[in-house]
């Protein structure tokens, strides 16, 4: 992802991942596959501009099914000057015996 939030949302994610590492969490290869995910939940979560669910934004409070009832597909390239990015794709949701709803709290 790119712009200041995404990059405060990430190093946060880093961090925290980082501080279990040094508890004895997992190893390399899990930590960074943790690593990972955290990147994509970050981005993913940034480019989804409404609340849904346990993900809540107070910039975006309300669902928004017309824009963003669908699955999102992350993949991570790498430009031909070696930096990675993420880039978000998104497949549409199929609605089958349960219709989709609010969750009132």
């Amino acid at each position: 992802g790119t712009g200041p939030e995404a990059a405060a949302v990430t190093g946060l994610a880093r961090h925290a991942l980082r501080l279990l590492a040094r508890e004895g969490f997992g190893g390399p290869a899990v930590l960074g596959n943790l690593l990972d995910l955290a990147e994509v939940m970050a981005v993913s979560a940034l480019a989804r501009k409404e609340s849904r669910g346990g993900h809540y934004r107070e910039d975006y409070p309300n669902r928004d099914d017309v824009n963003f009832m669908r699955h999102t597909m992350a993949y991570r390239e790498v430009a031909a000057d070696g930096v990675e990015s993420i880039r978000l794709d998104y497949k549409p949701v199929v609605t089958t015996r349960y219709q989709p709803m609010e969750r009132k709290y």
